[in-house]
C-alpha cells in the first residue's frame, strides 16, 4: 500500500497501491474480477493519467490503484479479491 486516507468521519478508507506482476488480477476486465463487498475501485493511475474504470478496464502490473472501501486490513492488492 501506498498511501491510506480515512474519509466519511472514519467510515470508509481510501487506499492507493501500485500493481506489480505478481497481482493476480492483473490484464482482467473488472467486470470478470471477482472482488470483495464493500469496496471500490475508483481510478487507475496508468503513465501519469487518471482513467476512471469501466467494466472493460483492466488492472495492469505499474498501474496504482484508488481503492474506497468500508473494510479495513486490506494490506495490498491482493487482499481486494474475494
Amino acid at each position: 500500500m501506498d498511501a491510506l486516507s480515512h474519509i466519511f468521519n472514519d467510515q470508509a478508507e481510501a487506499l492507493e497501491f501500485h500493481v506489480d506482476g505478481k497481482f493476480e488480477g492483473a490484464n482482467i476486465p473488472l467486470r470478470d474480477l471477482k472482488l470483495k463487498k464493500g469496496l471500490l475501485i475508483a481510478c487507475l493511475i496508468r503513465e501519469n493519467r487518471l482513467v476512471f474504470p469501466r467494466g472493460s478496464d483492466c488492472i495492469r502490473p505499474r498501474d496504482s490503484v484508488i481503492v474506497i472501501t468500508t473494510k479495513t486490513g486490506l494490506d495490498g492488492l491482493d487482499d481486494i479479491l474475494a
